[in-house]
C-alpha cells in the first residue's frame, strides 16, 4: 500500500465518520488483486488503478 493513498483513505474517513478506513482499505486491495497479472501479487500500477477507482467512488461530494 502507498502511503498516500492510505492518507487519502484517511481524509476521506475524517470528512465523513460514516465511510470506514478498513473497508476502503478492503476495497482497495481487492481491486488491486483482480487487476493483478497472476491474480495473486499486484505490483504499484495495479494499486494505481484501485486507488484511482476508490478515491473517484468515495470522495464524492468530498472537497480537499
Amino acid at each position: 500500500m502507498n502511503t498516500k493513498h492510505l492518507n487519502d483513505f484517511l481524509e476521506i474517513h475524517e470528512a465523513d465518520p460514516s465511510v470506514v478506513v478498513g473497508d476502503l482499505v478492503s476495497e482497495y486491495t481487492r481491486l488491486a488483486i483482480d487487476y493483478s497479472v497472476d491474480g495473486f501479487k499486484p505490483d504499484s500500477f495495479d494499486y494505481d488503478l484501485a486507488y484511482n477507482i476508490v478515491i473517484d467512488k468515495y470522495r464524492k461530494g468530498v472537497e480537499k
